[in-house]
């Protein structure tokens, strides 16, 4: 469970002690039988590499050390900022129908990956699931804009930037998502469904959003605040499709 000291910025927020963000993403792969996947932030390939379906990457800069194609029957990489990629393509037109799932691990700036959202679901189905990484930092210190790294020793270089203020966005704004907030290490695991690709209330308000959570000299307690009035889901109920069918179900 979250605890509720911020007497140091390095103080752990929260313990997350479920399975990996990865060992999810493969999970999640098989429980929703995807068929048709999104990855913006790809980096090194990791996560991409373990997807067996027809995929879409975007990554402005590559540094591909994995095998990502593996048994992909396609497999598209998009070298651009993910608002280029979707300003010029249509990934659903690019695999053949609306994304079954999608990784987002962009810019870690709240207000990059609230427009990832909001161009991803566009081209999502009601119960297509959008994942968010980095959304729930277990200390301060990896939460700053800049890209510096934690100094934690548990998570040395770790940053999240502010990517946890989309969360509160989409629980204030979109109070008609699901959404499941996992406990995966090291920075957990965000799950979205219930989307409506027609839905425009993020995009319509996106200027008042983006200021209301601009950085302010009181992140650090507005931070603290959030991760205390959080309710952390067990990555157990990822183990299986009649556990994962049960979540969804509110059970």
């Amino acid at each position: 469970m979250p605890t509720a000291s911020l007497d140091h910025p390095m103080t752990e927020l929260v313990t997350h002690g479920g399975a990996d963000y990865l060992s999810c993403l493969v999970q999640l792969s098989k429980l929703t039988r995807a068929e048709r996947y999104l990855e913006i932030g790809t980096e090194t390939g990791q996560s991409l590499s373990l997807i067996d379906c027809a995929s879409v990457s975007v990554d402005p800069t590559y540094q591909i050390k994995f095998d990502v194609v593996g048994r992909k029957p396609a497999c598209h990489l998009f070298q651009l900022p993910s608002d280029d990629f979707f300003a010029r393509h249509d990934p659903s037109a690019l695999l053949g129908g609306k994304l079954d799932l999608a990784f987002l691990d962009g810019l870690h700036h709240y207000e990059a990956l609230l427009r990832d959202v909001i161009n991803t679901e566009r081209h999502c189905r009601p119960d297509s699931v959008i994942l968010m990484h980095d959304c729930l930092p277990p200390t301060a210190d990896m939460t700053n804009r800049g890209g510096r790294g934690s100094l934690h020793p548990k998570f040395p270089n770790f940053w999240t930037g502010d990517v946890y203020k989309t969360v509160q966005i989409l629980m204030a704004y979109r109070p008609d998502l699901r959404i499941f907030l996992f406990d995966a290490p090291p920075t957990g695991l965000v799950a979205v469904t219930g989307l409506d690709p027609t839905s425009t209330v993020l995009a319509d308000r996106m200027d008042e959003i983006v200021a209301e959570f601009a950085p302010r000299g009181d992140d650090p307690a507005r931070l603290q605040a959030f991760m205390a009035s959080i309710t952390l889901t067990s990555t157990q109920h990822l183990v299986d499709r009649r556990s994962w069918k049960a979540l969804l179900a509110g059970k």
